[in-house]
C-alpha cells in the first residue's frame, strides 16, 4: 500500500500552495480517510473538528480526491449566514439551471431532487460557522434524500473517536 498522497495537481488544498509537493500522511489523516470512505458509504454525516492549523481541511482535501473526485461539492460556511445564503450556495454548487426558486418550498424540493438524482459528498468547511437553523435544515435536506432504510437509527453507528 502506497502511503504517499500525490498532491501535485491542486496545489490549494494547502494555504501555502505547495506545488509539486507530496505528502506523507499522518495517522490522524489515514483515520480521516477511513473514516470518510465509510461515511460514504453509508451515505451519512460526518465532522472533522480540531484546533486551527491541525490540517482538517488538508486531510479532507486529499482524502475526497481518491473517495469521492467527481461528487464532491464544497461550501466555504461565513459565520452567522442566513438560511437563504445557504440555500443559494447550495443552487450554486449544484450548478443548478436557471434562477433559484423564490419561495423556500419550490427551492428545497429542488435541493431534495438534485441529491436524490446522484449521491454527492457535501463538505462545510468551516461549519461551525453556520447557525442552528442552517444546521438542522442540513440534516433535514440530507435526510430527506437517504434510502429509507439508511434513516432508521438503529442503524447508525459510531465512528470511534480520531484521536489514538
Amino acid at each position: 500500500m502506497n502511503h504517499t498522497i500525490d498532491t501535485t495537481a491542486p496545489a490549494n488544498d494547502h494555504y501555502l500552495g505547495l506545488a509539486s509537493t507530496r505528502l506523507l500522511p499522518t495517522t490522524a489523516s489515514r483515520l480521516t480517510q477511513r473514516h470518510l470512505a465509510t461515511v460514504i458509504k453509508a451515505r451519512a454525516l460526518f465532522c472533522v473538528h480540531g484546533d486551527v492549523g491541525l490540517g482538517k481541511t488538508f486531510a479532507v482535501n486529499t482524502s475526497l480526491r481518491d473517495l469521492a473526485p467527481g461528487n464532491t461539492l464544497w461550501l466555504e460556511c461565513r459565520k452567522g449566514a442566513p438560511l437563504g445564503t445557504l440555500r443559494a450556495a447550495l443552487y450554486r454548487a449544484l450548478a443548478l439551471p436557471g434562477d433559484p426558486p423564490a419561495k423556500g418550498d419550490a427551492f428545497d424540493q429542488l435541493l431534495v431532487q438534485a441529491f436524490a438524482e446522484q449521491h454527492r459528498v457535501l463538505v462545510c468547511d468551516e461549519a461551525q460557522g453556520l447557525t442552528r437553523s442552517s444546521l438542522e435544515y442540513l440534516q433535514t435536506l440530507l435526510g430527506r434524500t437517504a434510502h429509507p432504510a439508511d434513516r432508521d437509527p438503529r442503524r447508525r453507528r459510531q465512528l470511534p473517536p480520531a484521536h489514538p
